[in-house]
C-alpha cells in the first residue's frame, strides 16, 4: 500500500509541475547590456545606462520542461543479528525530491531612454511558477540466508508531500538612473513597481500519511494523516463554464537593482560611438526581484482534511484522478473527514536575489558569473522558505547588431546544463539544457527560447544606422 500512496502522490505532483516550464536567464541574454527591455524585468538598474533610444518587445517566451521521476533508494543501516544460517538487518528506504518550475511569456513591452542618465520602461508578461517536495520512507527487516536476501517486514510512511502552482499577469513600470559617474567608477540604480493579476493557483499538501494494507484481501484497511487542498474559485468557474475570466485576483510587487562599473585605462581612453555602449573592465550587478504576494478567493472545495477511513478501499480507488474537483469528491466519499474550510489564501512570489560579475576579457568578448537564491515555497515568508541556489558561468561575444551566448549552469534540482543562443537584429533564439551533467537518468530537460523585438539604438556619432 505504501507503493500505491507513493506513486499516486508522485504522479500527481509531476502532473502539477510538468504542466509548467522552467524559465532561466534567457541563455545569457538577460545579463547583457543589449538585453534591453527584457533585461529590465530582472534588473531595473540597466535603465541607468540603456543602450537603446527605444526598445520594443513584440512577443517572446522562455520555456524549459523538467520531468523528474521519483525513485526511492534503500540502504542497509544496521545488522543486529548474525547466526549460522543467516543474518537479520534493518533496511531504511528514504528519499526527498524537490521541484521548481518557472515559465514566462513576454508580451508587448517598451523601454525609452529619457536622457543620457535615465530611462523608463513598461513590462507586461504572464508568469507561471510551481514548487514541489516529497519526503517518503519505510523501515523494514531484511533476512539474508544462503538463498539470498528477502524483506520479511516493512512499515511504510509518507512523511510529507507538497505541491503548489501560481500563475499571474505581471504589469510593471521601471525607472533607472545613473546616480554616480566619476571615472573610473559608475553607479546605476533602478526600481520596478508591479501590479499583479492572479490566475490559476493552489497547493496540495500530504503529511504524516500512514497506510494499513491487508495483503489477504488486497484492500486498504485504513489511512491516517492530514491533507490540505486549496485552489482558487476562478479555476472551478472556468472549468464548469460559469466564467471565462481566469485572471481575477490581485496583488503588488517590487524589484530593486544596483549596478557598479569599473573602467581601466584601456576603457577610459576608448572612443564611444553611442551613449549606453558597454565600456567597462568589469560590472558588478545585484538585484532583488519578485517581492510581493497575491490574495486569492478559495474554492468551496478547498479544505484541510484530517483523514479517517470509513471502510476498506480497493488500491485503485484513486487511479485516474481527472482534477482537483474529482479528488475532493473521492475524499468526501471515502473518508470520515474532519474538515476545516478555507475562504482566502495568499501566495507569495518566488523572491530571488541575484548577483552577477561581468568581465570584459578582450574587445567584444565577455565572461560572467552569476549566483542567485530563490525563495520557492510560496506559502511561507521569504526567510522561512526553502531556497533554490543556482550558479552560472557564461561566455558571450556581441556587438550592437548581433551576439552569441553560451552558459554553463548548475542548480540543486535539475543539476547541470549547457545553453546556447544567438541574437541578430530583431530576432533572438536559444536552446537551454542542450547538454547536461551530474544529472541522474530520471531528469529529462530541454528548453527553447525565442523573441521578436524592435531595437532602436541611441544616435551614432559616426552616422551608423540606428534601426537594424
Amino acid at each position: 500500500m505504501f507503493k500505491w500512496s507513493k506513486y499516486y502522490l508522485s504522479w500527481m505532483l509531476i502532473w502539477i509541475m510538468s504542466s509548467q516550464v522552467l524559465a532561466q536567464d534567457l541563455g545569457g541574454l538577460a545579463l547583457s547590456p543589449y538585453s534591453g527591455v527584457q533585461g529590465v524585468s530582472a534588473q531595473p538598474a540597466f535603465l541607468g545606462d540603456l543602450a537603446f533610444k527605444w526598445d520594443v518587445n513584440i512577443i517572446g517566451a522562455s520555456a524549459n520542461l523538467l520531468i523528474k521521476d521519483l525513485i526511492p533508494q534503500s540502504s542497509i543501516s544496521n545488522t543486529f543479528y548474525e547466526g549460522d544460517k543467516g543474518s537479520l538487518s534493518s533496511v531504511v528506504t528514504s528519499k526527498s525530491q524537490n521541484y521548481f518550475v518557472n515559465a514566462k511569456i513576454y508580451l508587448p513591452s517598451v523601454a525609452y531612454k529619457i536622457n543620457n542618465k535615465s530611462a523608463i520602461s513598461f513590462n507586461w508578461g504572464i508568469r507561471a511558477v510551481g514548487f514541489g517536495r516529497v519526503t517518503s520512507g519505510s523501515f523494514g527487516l531484511l533476512l539474508e540466508t544462503e538463498n539470498g536476501l528477502r524483506e520479511i517486514a516493512s512499515l511504510p510512511k509518507l512523511e510529507s508531500a507538497v505541491g503548489m502552482v501560481n500563475s499571474w499577469q505581471d504589469l510593471g513600470i521601471s525607472y533607472g538612473r545613473n546616480i554616480f559617474d566619476s571615472s573610473p567608477h559608475k553607479l546605476n540604480l533602478g526600481v520596478t513597481a508591479k501590479y499583479l493579476i492572479g490566475g490559476g493557483s493552489g497547493f496540495v499538501e500530504f503529511s504524516n500519511i500512514e497506510v494499513d494494507y491487508d495483503e489477504v484481501s488486497n484492500t486498504i484497511a485504513d489511512i491516517d494523516g492530514e491533507i490540505t487542498l486549496v485552489f482558487n474559485d476562478d479555476i472551478e468557474k472556468v472549468a464548469s463554464g460559469d466564467s471565462k475570466k481566469l485572471f481575477n485576483s490581485s496583488g503588488f510587487g517590487f524589484n530593486f537593482g544596483l549596478i557598479y562599473e569599473f573602467q581601466d585605462e584601456r576603457h577610459l581612453n576608448r572612443e564611444i560611438d553611442r551613449v549606453g555602449e558597454p565600456n567597462y573592465l568589469f560590472r558588478l550587478s545585484t538585484s532583488v526581484s519578485d517581492i510581493g504576494q497575491i490574495t486569492f478567493n478559495a474554492s468551496d472545495k478547498s479544505a484541510y482534511y484530517d483523514l479517517s477511513l470509513d471502510e476498506s478501499l480497493n488500491p485503485d480507488y484513486f487511479d485516474d484522478v481527472t482534477g482537483l474537483g474529482d479528488l475532493t469528491s473521492r475524499l468526501d466519499n471515502a473518508f470520515d473527514l474532519n474538515k476545516n474550510d478555507f475562504y482566502k489564501y495568499n501566495l507569495r512570489l518566488p523572491t530571488t536575489w541575484s548577483t552577477n560579475l561581468d568581465w570584459n576579457v578582450y574587445s567584444q568578448f565577455y565572461v560572467n558569473g552569476l549566483i542567485s537564491i530563490a525563495a520557492i515555497d510560496m506559502r511561507t515568508d521569504i526567510f522561512k522558505s526553502q531556497a533554490l541556489n543556482s550558479y552560472q558561468l557564461g561566455l558571450r561575444y556581441e556587438k550592437p547588431k548581433y551576439g552569441f551566448y553560451t552558459t554553463l549552469a548548475y542548480d540543486e534540482f535539475s543539476k547541470g546544463g549547457v545553453s546556447i543562443s544567438a541574437r541578430y537584429s530583431v530576432l533572438y533564439v536559444g536552446v537551454s539544457n542542450l547538454f547536461k551533467f551530474k544529472a541522474d537518468d530520471s531528469i529529462r530537460t530541454l528548453g527553447l527560447m525565442a523573441m521578436v523585438r524592435v531595437p532602436i539604438l541611441n544616435k551614432s556619432k559616426k552616422g551608423a544606422r540606428n534601426i537594424f
